[in-house]
């Protein structure tokens, strides 16, 4: 079989590693793995039998005459990556899920930490005056622990389970969860559907937002949803920025419901420089970086070759995006 990488990133992070490239095609003799800019893609993939890219423009898909699947290097796939034409096709769709999850876990558990310990505060006021915490202690942004808080987990995939299980035995914090389907997950204390997401909101100390962006979560977090919000101490959002309806989520916070914010997504990215999310003192806010970690190339090699090993036993791979939830 033929595979085409696209994934010669400018950013170092979203760069497949040469090394890594190179284990793979020693591993794999009997296929023709080829690397490729982006702009060059469209000259390869008409004979391809598998893409593995970040993104698979539909003018790109169009011109592909042999391809069987494509190999998505993100977790959650989102239905923006599912175009009609994808849809009536035939092509397998893949994404990274797992390849990610730790990293994306730990980030979140960063940004809550960091808001709960007041770390950024307490870092820039590094001075004698402000000793022993003088001055956290007198301007209403007083450190506090995460330890037996309740904790929502908006979104039960690889990533909100291992928020789940850090959550619960590493804080021993009661979790509650959101899910599709209303079912028993390890670690979570209570799970509900979408439709409880009101009530999920009011019962919990701190927010997570994990969901996958689909039709029915798109904005679900919306001004509706934020004004529910009786009192949380902290709301972190490591999913999609447009989940989250950031001008309710400013006023949440302005009005005391939300006190503190963790943000590694945007609903316009890179974010603009006079966006207030910048510069609210009860925000941090870091570059869409959860997910960046050098251990994610080992694992996301790991699964390529064994889905292309599988592919081409006429087996079926592992990872398969459903096109019709969009993750």
């Amino acid at each position: 079989m033929k595979i085409v990488f696209d994934l010669n990133s400018n950013v170092p992070f979203y760069r497949m590693p040469s090394d890594i490239f190179a284990a793979l095609v020693e591993t794999l003799p009997e296929h023709k793995l080829l690397r490729v800019k982006h702009k060059d893609l469209d000259r390869e993939i008409e004979d391809a039998d598998i893409v593995v890219s970040y993104w698979l423009p539909p003018n790109i898909f169009k011109k592909a005459k042999n391809l069987k699947a494509i190999f998505y290097a993100i977790d959650g796939v989102g239905y923006e990556h599912l175009y009609p034409e994808i849809l009536d096709s035939d092509v397998i769709v893949t994404n990274s899920g797992g390849c990610r999850s730790q990293a994306i876990a730990e980030h979140a558990f960063a940004l809550m930490l960091s808001s709960s310990r007041q770390i950024v505060k307490s870092n820039s006021r590094m001075k004698a005056k402000d000793w022993w915490g003088n001055s956290l202690a007198t301007d209403g942004y007083v450190p506090f622990e995460i330890s037996g808080k309740t904790i929502a987990i908006l979104g039960l995939g690889r990533v909100g389970k291992r928020i789940a299980k850090i959550a619960k035995l590493g804080f021993s914090m009661k979790t509650l969860g959101i899910k599709r389907i209303q079912e028993p997950v390890e670690f979570v204390d209570e799970v509900y559907s979408m439709s409880s997401l009101l009530d999920v909101l009011a019962k919990s100390n701190i927010v997570v937002c994990a969901l996958p962006k689909t039709e029915l979560t798109e904005l679900s977090l919306n001004s509706r949803a934020l004004s529910q919000i009786n009192s949380v101490s902290i709301f972190v959002n490591i999913s999609r920025g447009d989940l989250v309806d950031e001008e309710a989520l400013i006023s949440s916070i302005k009005a005391g419901r939300i006190a503190n914010a963790g943000l590694d997504v945007f609903d316009t990215e890179p974010i603009d420089p006079n966006s207030p999310l910048l510069s609210m003192p009860q925000i941090i806010t870091t570059p869409h970086s959860a997910g960046m970690t050098p251990e994610f190339w080992p694992r996301f090699a790991r699964l390529v070759r064994e889905n292309i090993i599988r592919m081409s036993k006429s087996e079926t791979p592992t990872n398969i995006v459903d096109k019709q939830l969009g993750y």
